[in-house]
Order: structure tokens, then C-alpha cells, then sequence
């Protein structure tokens, strides 16, 4: 059964009693734990890449070596709020 929040599509699935909301491949609610992060360089604080994590698996902060381009080069990215 599908019910319309605030323009936002909610299902609610009646065998679980599970209510979750669809957003591109992230799924809010349920089982699943991910969470949108976002990276900053380490050097230049430059706030450059937006992804998720499961944060049952990895609860601590994440780390990545990634492109920066206002740096133009490979820098250490650290998970920021």
C-alpha cells in the first residue's frame, strides 16, 4: 500500500508492519543502517564528495584517499558532519 507524506511516496509493507520511504537506492527505516555522509579534504577543508556508509559495519569515522580539485591533487578525505 502506498501513501503520499508531504509529496514524499511512503510504502508500508503490512507483513513486517515496516513503513519506509524510497529515495534513489537509499532506503530510510527497516533493517537497513546507511547514512549520507559527506568528505572533506584534509588540507584545503574543501567539503567535496556526498556518499553512504552502513553504520552498523563501520561506526567509526571514515577516511579516503580521493581527488581534490580545488587542491588539483590526491588528498586524504575525512568523514565531516
Amino acid at each position: 500500500m502506498a501513501e503520499s507524506l508531504d509529496g514524499c511516496r511512503v510504502k508500508v509493507d503490512s507483513d513486517f508492519g515496516l513503513c519506509y520511504s524510497r529515495i534513489g537506492n537509499l532506503r530510510l527505516g527497516g533493517a537497513v543502517m546507511r547514512v549520507g555522509i559527506t568528505l572533506a579534504c584534509s588540507q584545503c577543508k574543501q567539503r567535496n564528495y556526498v556518499t553512504t556508509k552502513d553504520k552498523r559495519k563501520h561506526p567509526e569515522k571514515m577516511e579516503i584517499r580521493k581527488y581534490c580539485r580545488f587542491c588539483n591533487t590526491h588528498t586524504l578525505h575525512k568523514e565531516t558532519k
